[in-house]
């Protein structure tokens, strides 16, 4: 297995479109990143420079330190597998599986061997004399990811593999790619638009918008210390809200409603250059905490809608004319239309320039 360095990667299309500016980033030996983020963010034109479908415009593409940019996807000894199936339909399922490793000059021996072994692991050792049309999507997709790993691959690049599989199937095949990821210490890029995916399967996640590299970073890292309010906005579901706010002191933040200015007490200080500056103010809706009753420090704000979801349930509140989301215990008796207030948890207030979206805070539990 290898380790990925990209330099500086540029994919600039004819007529000058930009799909990928200035990448760079590295994944380890034996890692699991996710490349995430939504359409025409960037991310398949990255996969494709880095399997040797696109040209590289600019910068450079390293396995192990050697520069691979000039290399078809055969000499890298990449594994593609994509959304769609590609399998070979008046063929067995043994025989799509076994034609990668013919086609490198295996002899019969070894082929046999490498089948059953990879059979095994996907649970499809039962089906290697169907055709594929007589097997589920589920089984369709576990023949595609297989027939793509049996080569022993120097990296995995595995493009939406799972995006039109249903909830339940999806869910199995996740378990089942990270479990084999492990098994076979594969260095594994997976491109997603799918935060849950992303969440689920990697080690790291580069969140991506608009052809441009947003942060690279673990779960935890993405999700306590954003660097800006897109990558803050796009992990989480409900997202994070957002408010407007003033910055007044280097611990306090000011939200000024019709009902008047609310402070916001902060666990972090913000450098005494940002004070009076503009602020969108972040907080995930799972660190709202609604009252029934006036309490100190809390924003008032209208309860419109009620969706429950087993232990807990999600408000939609309006704040003036601000839509805000609550996740809150299905204990709590509330009604729509009735008026509650809102208690923010200062240990996860963020805060974004107005202009550069920049953060500005992180919240204190990140940083301990």
């Amino acid at each position: 297995m290898s380790r990925v360095d990209a330099e500086h990667l540029w994919k600039i299309y004819q007529g000058g479109i930009e799909a990928v500016k200035d990448a760079n980033f590295h994944v380890e030996v034996g890692e699991f990143v996710a490349i995430l983020g939504p359409s025409g963010c960037g991310k398949s034109s990255t996969l494709r420079m880095i399997v040797g479908l696109e040209d590289i415009t600019r910068g450079e593409l390293l396995f192990d330190g050697k520069i691979v940019n000039h290399l078809s996807p055969r000499e890298r000894n990449v594994a593609l597998a994509f959304e769609t199936y590609a399998l070979y339909y008046p063929l067995t399922i043994y025989e799509n599986l076994a034609f990668p490793l013919r086609a490198i000059g295996m002899t019969k021996t070894e082929v046999n061997k490498k089948v059953k072994e990879i059979a095994e692991m996907f649970d499809l050792s039962n089906v290697l004399e169907e055709k594929p049309a007589n097997l589920s999507g589920g089984e369709q997709q576990r023949v595609s990811l297989a027939r793509a790993l049996i080569r022993d691959p120097n990296v995995t690049l595995l493009d939406e593999p799972l995006s039109h599989m249903d909830q339940r199937v999806r869910v199995i095949l996740r378990a089942t790619l990270r479990h084999i990821h492990n098994r076979l210490k594969l260095t594994t890029i997976y491109v997603t638009h799918d935060q849950e995916e992303a969440i689920s399967l990697s080690d790291r996640i580069i969140v991506m918008n608009e052809g441009i590299i947003q942060q690279i970073g673990t779960v935890d890292e993405l999700w306590n210390q954003p660097a800006n309010k897109f990558v803050a906005g796009f992990l989480g579901e409900p997202a994070m809200n957002f408010i407007a706010g003033r910055i007044e002191k280097p611990l306090e933040i000011s939200i000024t409603t019709r009902d008047g200015k609310y402070a916001l007490r902060l666990n972090t200080n913000i450098e005494d250059r940002h004070i009076g500056s503009e602020v969108t103010v972040g907080i995930r809706p799972e660190k709202i905490i609604p009252h029934l009753n006036k309490k100190d420090n809390c924003i008032p704000s209208l309860l419109e809608v009620i969706e429950p979801l087993g232990e807990t349930k999600i408000l939609t509140v309006k704040l003036d004319g601000t839509e805000l989301k609550v996740v809150t215990s299905q204990d709590i008796k509330i009604d729509q239309g009735q008026v509650i207030w809102l208690e923010f948890d200062s240990r996860d207030i963020h805060a974004f320039h107005r202009e550069t979206e920049i953060t500005l805070i992180e919240s204190s539990r990140a940083s301990g």
